[in-house]
């Protein structure tokens, strides 16, 4: 059976019929990562594609207001007060 005939587990799909958005992405996440570590070298750019927009949906879902990510990109050397 080739990568792309292969049934997704029973967990991932019970996830995703239960409908909860973020918990659905995260299967697809881990269902993507494994699959790019079974990767042909030919697929392996497509799946590593398809892994980081799953991780950056799942990063805006987790970014509130004051949790937007531009104060990790700010490293001044002082502690956060």
């Amino acid at each position: 059976m080739s990568e792309q005939e292969q049934p997704a587990t029973p967990d991932f799909v019970g996830i995703v019929q239960a409908g909860e958005f973020e918990e659905s992405l995260e299967a697809i996440r881990d269902l993507l990562a494994q699959r790019l570590v079974e990767a042909t070298a030919r697929d392996s750019a497509t799946v590593a594609k398809q892994l980081v927009a799953v991780i950056t949906e799942l990063k805006k879902l987790g970014a509130g207001p004051e949790e937007d990510g531009i104060d990790d990109l700010r490293d001044d050397g002082e502690p956060d007060s």
